[in-house]
This record gives C-alpha cells, sequence and structure tokens, in this order.
C-alpha cells in the first residue's frame, strides 16, 4: 500500500509539475483538442468571472489534481474485482487480489515516474495534433514493458497456465487503463463544473 501511494503520489506530480508533459494539466488537453470546444469553454469561463483564461485554467488543474489524488484507491479496486471475477473458482479472498493489484500497479507507477526524465528530455507533441516520435516510441515500449510485467506477475502468483495468463493478463491490463481514462476525464469533467459552479 505505501508503496502504490508513494509511486502514485509521485508520478502524479512530475506530470503535472512541468509544462511539456503535463499530462494532468487542462492546457494539454486543450492544445490537443481538434475541435476547440474546450479551449471555448474555458475562455467563456473566464469571461463570466472576470478572470484570465490562464487562471481558470491553473483553478481547474488544482481541482482536477485533487479528485484524481483522492481517486487512487479506485484503481486497485477495480482491478482487483477484475481478478476475483478471473480467479472465482480458485477460491481466494478480495484482499488476495488486492494486494496483487496493488504490486502491479506500483510498478506500473514506478515505471512511469522513470519515464518522466525522457519524456521531458523528447518531449510529448511536436505541435498541437502530432506527438513526436520519441513519445510514440517510449509509450509503445512503456505499454509492452508494463503488459509483459503484468504477464509475468501472473504466472508467478496465479501459477497460470501461459494461454489463460495472456487472456487474462490483457483482461486486467484493459480493465486498468479503460478504468484510468474514465476516472481521469470524470475528474476533470467534475473540476471544471464546480469552477463553473463557484461563478
Amino acid at each position: 500500500m505505501k508503496l502504490y501511494l508513494v509511486f502514485f503520489a509521485l508520478s502524479l506530480v512530475l506530470y503535472s509539475i512541468h509544462w511539456p508533459t503535463a499530462i494532468y494539466d487542462v492546457r494539454t488537453f486543450t492544445s490537443a483538442n481538434p475541435t476547440g470546444w474546450l479551449s471555448r469553454l474555458l475562455d467563456e469561463l473566464g469571461n463570466t468571472r472576470g478572470m484570465a483564461t490562464s487562471q481558470i485554467a491553473q483553478e481547474v488543474n488544482s481541482r482536477w489534481q485533487s479528485y484524481i489524488s483522492m481517486s487512487q484507491v479506485i484503481y486497485p479496486l477495480f482491478v482487483a474485482l477484475a481478478l476475483k471475477l478471473l480467479f472465482r473458482r480458485r477460491g481466494l479472498y478480495f484482499a488476495e487480489h488486492l494486494i496483487f493489484a496493488l504490486h502491479v500497479l506500483a510498478f506500473s507507477f514506478l515505471a512511469s515516474a522513470l519515464l518522466w526524465p525522457v519524456y521531458a528530455l523528447f518531449g510529448l507533441r511536436t505541435s498541437t495534433e502530432t506527438f513526436t516520435a520519441a513519445s510514440v516510441l517510449i509509450t509503445a515500449g512503456s505499454i509492452v514493458w508494463t503488459g509483459v510485467y503484468l504477464l509475468l506477475a501472473m504466472r508467478r502468483a496465479y501459477a497460470e497456465p501461459w494461454p489463460p495468463a495472456v487472456v487474462k493478463s490483457a483482461v486486467v491490463f484493459l480493465t486498468y487503463s479503460v478504468t484510468s481514462m474514465l476516472f481521469i476525464y470524470a475528474m476533470l469533467g467534475l473540476a471544471i463544473a464546480l469552477t463553473h459552479g463557484d461563478g
């Protein structure tokens, strides 16, 4: 639990403090939004409250990052639930799956934190529309590395044969990926809504 919380917090801080690698920054989303609706929404919110758009963005970021940090407990629960369903015939307790989930996610966040200097060096984007070749290769490599680690960890912890281990690790990886993306966008929406409500 301590390892998971520390590495989660480290990853969140690293990907929030430096603009070229600020994943948890609403400006990153506005620059990547092809229709520009999010940028217009922030501008309108700024006009309504008589504030600069940059100030609105900072307020949204503060709320968003706070909500994400509070939602950290959700990720291992969903992964553990997926494991419980996949291995329901084993008769293992939910807590046992939760320990495995915390271990794997701690590794994932540690790997993310270790890759931050590389992203900071090469950047994430060459423009508002395209990612740098280095960032694409690094991200793809990170996904493969995490997936392989999950597969090997599942083989070791659950003593699964290779074919079902591959399938089940893919399901767990997909569960985490979808859950994390849904919560990231949900927390961003909540941050914007509450910032608008304060106006």
